[in-house]
């Protein structure tokens, strides 16, 4: 995968070092200070973003993005990475994580793994986000219905 990428980073010193890592890999990055610039920009399909985790807490990111019905590739990155969370962010659908400094050759060959499987991974990301988007629209009645119906039972 070759092309544009969010990163999200808070931190004004550590912004550029990140930066530099991407452009290292052959992307060009927009960086955006916060959540809330980001969503107004709002990444296309088959985008990535950075998310500055122990800043800015990438599950909580990918959350947020999946609320609004929004599928794309979130990739977390940590100083002092823990194991724990990392494995979290993982299992959450988060699509990477790196230690900072970041491995150059590591992120091409997770980027390009992206890339060539953006079709599967991506359309099962996409059809989960749209699917909660739409049982959050459900009416209180309309939920309990398919409650009822996903139990086998009558409405």
């Amino acid at each position: 995968m070759r092309g544009k990428v969010g990163l999200i980073e808070p931190d004004d010193t550590l912004r550029p070092q990140v930066l530099s890592s991407l452009a290292g890999a052959g992307l060009q990055a927009e960086p955006f200070e916060s959540v809330r610039e980001f969503l107004s920009f709002g990444g296309d399909e088959g985008y990535a973003v950075f998310v500055a985790d122990e800043r800015l807490d990438a599950l909580s990111v990918r959350e947020r993005l999946c609320s609004d019905g929004k599928w794309l590739a979130v990739i977390g990155y940590s100083s002092r990475p823990e194991l724990r969370r990392v494995v979290a962010f993982m299992r959450s659908g988060g699509y990477d994580y790196f230690a900072l400094p970041i491995d150059i050759v590591e992120l091409a060959r997770s980027l390009s793994q992206l890339g060539q499987g953006r079709s599967e991974y991506a359309t099962a990301r996409r059809r989960a986000a749209e699917a909660r988007t739409r049982l959050r629209a459900l009416s209180p009645r309309e939920g309990e219905v398919l409650e009822h119906m996903a139990a086998g039972r009558s409405n």
